[in-house]
């Protein structure tokens, strides 16, 4: 099952829920703390461990926490910190960071935004040049090539053209 803006599972609700219950402790910064350990149907107090974690392949803080008995429920910090400060998430909306910084799950760094309205963040606040910025550079580039050629009849500016766009093809953003 997926979780997200399309999701009707909504497993932040569950690690909010532990965080109203005492079990788990949100801190200002946005990290998450275990104050609680589960066994069995049974709840004991412990020492206070950090259980978010980055994400090594998307570089967000996520967590992973028992929200009943032998059910384990993951999910991202950043929606985590939004519900349970701002409650449910509305559908088709994410969770922002407003500084680019995936790492600062702080409430007055999250803002809720669609997907469209975050990919054009990524590229303002991140200064990432979009894909198609650079498509049309390397577009732009052949067109003169190509003039440059039919007008000289010679073919080597297009060549060289054609050979620097083999070399550093655009690629699509992380």
């Amino acid at each position: 099952m997926r979780s997200g803006p399309y999701s009707k599972t909504f497993p932040e609700r569950a690690i909010a829920g532990l965080v109203t219950q005492g079990i788990l402790r949100l801190d200002p910064d946005g990290s998450l703390w275990r104050l609680q350990k589960r066994k069995g149907d049974m709840l004991f107090r412990c020492t206070p461990k950090r259980i978010d974690f980055v994400d090594k392949k998307s570089g967000y803080w996520k967590v992973r926490a028992s929200t009943a008995p032998m059910v384990m429920t993951a999910a991202q910090m950043a929606r985590v910190v939004w519900q349970v400060h701002k409650g449910d998430i509305p559908d088709r909306l994410t969770v922002n960071h407003k500084d680019g910084n995936a790492s600062n799950n702080a409430l007055d760094n999250l803002e809720l935004a669609t997907h469209a309205e975050q990919h054009l963040h990524r590229f303002r606040v991140l200064k990432r040049e979009p894909p198609t910025a650079r498509i049309n550079r390397l577009l732009k580039g052949f067109v003169q090539a190509a003039t440059i050629a039919l007008d000289q009849g010679d073919l080597g500016p297009l060549r060289k053209a054609l050979e620097e766009a083999q070399k550093n093809p655009p690629r699509r953003p992380s």
